[in-house]
């Protein structure tokens, strides 16, 4: 009760910043993600000639990490929030033994 009348005493010449309304209507976001940034980078990621490898695994690694850098296992939990397909740990190791043998060549 204390703390109460101490808080209207305190508050008493200050002009309330926001009305009493309570608002009932509520709104959640269930799903996004940065199409337009992945389309963005897609589009630089071709015009640097990255593409040559011909991998979609390693395009999605790459770009991932141009947006979070971050470790290639952490880079997979990022895919869902760019909007690109889950991919799973085997393939991304299979995508990068490619790229090794291809940049060695």
């Amino acid at each position: 009760m204390l703390l109460t009348l101490a808080s209207k005493r305190m508050q008493a010449n200050q002009l309330k910043l926001y009305s009493e309304i309570k608002i009932s209507l509520w709104a959640r976001i269930k799903h996004s993600y940065s199409c337009l940034l992945w389309k963005v980078l897609q589009d630089e990621y071709c015009k640097l000639g990255f593409n040559r490898l011909g991998d979609e695994v390693f395009e999605a690694l790459c770009i991932a990490r141009i947006v979070e850098p971050t470790s290639k296992l952490d880079s997979l939990w990022l895919f869902a929030d760019l909007g690109v397909d889950r991919i799973s740990r085997n393939r991304l190791n299979r995508c990068l033994v490619k790229a090794a043998s291809q940049g060695s060549a």
